[in-house]
């Protein structure tokens, strides 16, 4: 790389200058080369730092997610063997706190998407996905944010996206969308219907289901037994 110094150097050492002249120009120039040459190895060295900084940023970052999926991993493999369970219909009534399952929240739900709608707030946010916070979170005010037809009550794919939006403060991908509706047909289990009209997936929630999220939403806290089943179907 050719500096500003060594250019003007170049120019003052023209055909016609003498010896003393040339020897002057290099007495002249050779400190500023010398100093520019130390504030190059000082921003190289600046920017080594720096770099050094983000990779110690990145270990830090990489060793605290390893951490973090070694500590949820037991976490995660009861929560799979309970989500299969609530997807192939063999619900345990029984209190996983303990109880006898008298009055539980297990007498009322008949499907997954009911016990999702359940749980309580720091839960929700402890154990579930993303996607699958954005699919309680629909349900959660179904009937506000769906509109009645012949089946029971329907939303867009485009309504749920700017739920969503309005929820996140962003628009959500395409491929996020698709995460919620088909997480809400599975944990809807036969009481959620995904259809397609006019290029357009609808989500289609019975209206016996809509009743018993409205019937959940309005019972005491500590009446709401329920077991955790986030995160076992990835986000």
């Amino acid at each position: 790389m050719v500096t500003n110094t060594q250019r003007d150097f170049n120019l003052s050492l023209d055909g016609d200058s003498s010896t003393e002249e040339k020897v002057d120009a290099l007495v002249e120039i050779v400190p500023k080369l010398l100093q520019e040459n130390q504030q190059l190895r000082e921003e190289k060295q600046r920017l080594q730092d720096r770099v050094d900084d983000l990779e110690d940023r990145v270990e830090d970052l990489q060793e605290d997610v390893k951490e973090r999926s070694q500590h949820s991993a037991q976490e995660r493999a009861d929560i799979c063997q309970r989500l299969s369970a609530l997807e192939e219909g063999q619900e345990d009534t029984s209190d996983p706190m303990g109880g006898s399952g008298e009055d539980t929240l297990h007498d009322t739900v008949e499907t997954p998407l009911e016990e999702i709608v359940a749980l309580p707030e720091h839960t929700a946010e402890e154990q579930l996905t993303a996607n699958q916070e954005r699919a309680r979170f629909i349900a959660l005010d179904v009937e506000d944010y769906t509109r009645k037809v012949p089946a029971g009550r329907a939303i867009k794919s485009s309504e749920i996206r700017k739920v969503l939006k309005a929820r996140e403060g962003s628009s959500p991908h395409t491929e996020t969308v698709d995460r919620v509706i088909d997480f809400l047909e599975r944990f809807g289990r036969g009481e959620v219907q995904v259809v397609k009209k006019r290029g357009e997936r609808r989500v289609c929630f019975s209206n016996d289901l809509v009743e018993r999220i409205q019937e959940i939403r309005t019972m005491d806290e500590d009446s709401l037994t329920v077991s955790v089943i986030g995160g076992a179907a990835g986000a």
